[in-house]
């Protein structure tokens, strides 16, 4: 008997059907039983990432992340973006298995005739068909033999597939186009290749220090009429045209989280996806509109606003056979370090206590950079015992910057505190507690909690630029506007109010930053005879009538300027 095989996804095969293996798979017409005379093959072309941004379908590779911004408007900022979803590039050894379904597989002549074929059920792989009949075709002729499954309809000389059907979403539409030429031989071989018709899209939330909780996710409207629901195809599979209209199609979904809570002084990432959801090919992606995510994240329940209007401006096409991820980056201010050295949000604190405020992160290879919840008024920088008659106007740094401006690049305030061979006397100025107050009390500042961290440094005070990049954390656009060699602004955008928003950070961690000067390590020569050789300290309360910061050379000597004490970590 001669064996005929089916095979699907070329990991199971099946014994179809047996008959004398002298008997010839060509009839007494001339004809050749496809039943007795061809083996079919299938493979599951795999997903691809999606092509972002490409206006025109059928495009090949990956384009650039295409993102906007949105202000949540309760202290948390997303960033969103349509991205390629690089998980669909991973491979295995196995080959791709054949989903499982109802299948119909014609074939048509050069004549565009039909040659109605077989029918049958793949389950976990194994082809079984619906019935064993004659199907006859002309050999050396050269066929177009189409697959499909039951997601796509047939009405006999064309095919159709609806996106939206009465129970939701027509998720894995499959059709495989292959052209052969019918052959007598023992092993005749028809491929298929079958390909989804959908795009698949993931909906993601991208958080950092803390995973979403809870996290749910829908699509509360898109637009009617917008997007194509309904492709067409003739004969031989060739799409001939788009029709119908798509509405809402993504109920309230559950995201699970890639793992659980784990605190560290890095800044770790976390993710939580839905399943995928599916898009007809061509289908518009501008017209996702309204997404609603629930959930709680960095101490806040259900933070993102309800019908937020995200839709991403620029046109992307979603293709058929490619996925895509549609992801939510979502960011808070501030970012505190804990008693253990770790690093969060103050709603993800738990049972840790903050006691520094994160100017820098930590990485691989740069230690990590905080500033003192509590600042410390009322601290001489030098005690004033220069030599006789010279007031305080001698260098003390082995740096001393050409005033203010030149100065906003100094970060090294550890080593002006902790370094001997930075200091022109020779001395340790965190040891010095007579005669460098100001140091002294940075070095030994006591966050009010046992410090178990190993990676928590000593505290020191701080440079200009360590500062500078502190008051950046509210305001980048800070800049500095000479008005002196000695003393100037520096200008916050309209309706900025830097300093005022650090103090609020702070108090909320239980610190404060009340009105005074705030003394830096920084030396600068404001050239004035008075203002020669002098640390550089900002006033802690706004310009009057004005967001700008005033910025001076102040005396080593000056009684109100204080400290703010800094750590590595």
């Amino acid at each position: 008997m001669k064996k005929i095989l089916f095979m699907a996804g070329l990991v199971s095969t099946m014994l179809l059907a047996a008959c004398s293996s002298e008997e010839s798979v060509v009839k007494e017409d001339g004809k050749v039983n496809v039943a007795k005379g061809i083996t079919f093959q299938f493979t599951e072309e795999e997903y691809v990432p999606g092509v972002v941004n490409e206006e025109k379908a059928g495009a090949k590779g990956t384009r650039a992340v295409q993102s906007e911004t949105v202000d949540l408007g309760n202290g948390l900022v997303a960033e969103l973006s349509l991205e390629p979803d690089t998980m669909a590039t991973a491979k295995t050894r196995a080959p791709q298995p054949m989903s499982d379904g109802h299948y119909t597989i014609y074939a048509v002549d050069a004549s565009n005739v039909r040659h109605d074929g077989i029918k049958g059920t793949i389950t976990s792989g194994v082809f079984t068909p619906d019935a064993l009949g004659e199907w006859n075709l002309n050999p050396g002729e050269t066929y177009t033999f189409v697959c499909f499954n039951d997601a796509v309809t047939d009405n006999g000389t064309s095919l159709r597939y609806n996106f939206q059907t009465p129970n939701g979403m027509n998720e894995n539409p499959m059709i495989g186009v292959t052209t052969h030429t019918v052959s007598t031989a023992a092993h005749d071989v028809v491929t298929f290749v079958m390909r989804h018709q959908n795009a698949r899209v993931r909906y993601q939330i991208t958080s950092y220090t803390a995973p979403v909780e809870n996290g749910m996710f829908r699509v509360v409207g898109s637009d009617a009429g917008s997007g194509y629901g309904i492709i067409d195809y003739d004969v031989k599979g060739a799409v001939t045209g788009h029709s119908g209209s798509v509405g809402a199609v993504i109920p309230t979904t559950p995201m699970t989280a890639d793992r659980a809570i784990s605190y560290s002084p890095y800044v770790e990432t976390y993710t939580a996806t839905t399943r995928y959801f599916y898009y007809p090919d061509a289908y518009d992606f501008v017209y996702v509109q309204y997404s609603n995510v629930q959930g709680t994240l960095y101490g806040k329940t259900n933070p993102f606003t309800a019908n937020r209007f995200t839709h991403i401006y620029a046109n992307t096409i979603l293709q058929k056979n490619h996925s895509y991820v549609f992801n939510w980056k979502v960011k808070s201010n501030p970012l505190y370090l804990y008693q253990d050295g770790t690093v969060g949000y103050f709603g993800n604190k738990g049972t840790r206590t903050p006691i520094g405020l994160v100017v820098t992160e930590k990485t691989a290879s740069d230690k990590g950079l905080a500033a003192a919840l509590n600042f410390i008024p009322l601290v001489i920088w030098e005690q004033d015992n220069p030599p006789a008659g010279s007031g305080d106007t001698y260098q003390n740094n082995t740096v001393c910057y050409a005033g203010p401006f030149t100065g906003q690049n100094d970060m090294n305030g550890y080593n002006w505190t902790w370094d001997a061979a930075s200091s022109l006397d020779g001395k340790v100025r965190a040891n010095e507690q007579t005669k460098y107050p100001a140091f002294y009390t940075a070095a030994h500042y006591n966050p009010g909690v046992t410090v178990t961290g190993a990676n928590v440094g000593k505290w020191f005070l701080p440079s200009f630029g360590q500062i500078v990049k502190t008051i950046h954390l509210v305001d980048k656009s800070w800049t500095f506007s000479a008005t002196d060699t000695w003393w100037g602004n520096w200008n916050s955008a309209p309706g900025k109010t830097p300093l005022t928003t650090l103090k609020g950070y702070l108090t909320q961690a239980g610190g404060d930053l009340p009105n005074g000067f705030i003394s830096t390590s920084t030396q600068a020569d404001g050239t004035q005879t008075f203002r020669k050789f002098q640390p550089i300290g900002l006033v802690t309360v706004p310009y009057p009538n004005s967001s700008n910061i005033q910025l001076f050379t102040i005396w080593k000597t000056m009684s109100n300027g204080g400290v703010w004490a800094f750590v590595n970590y």
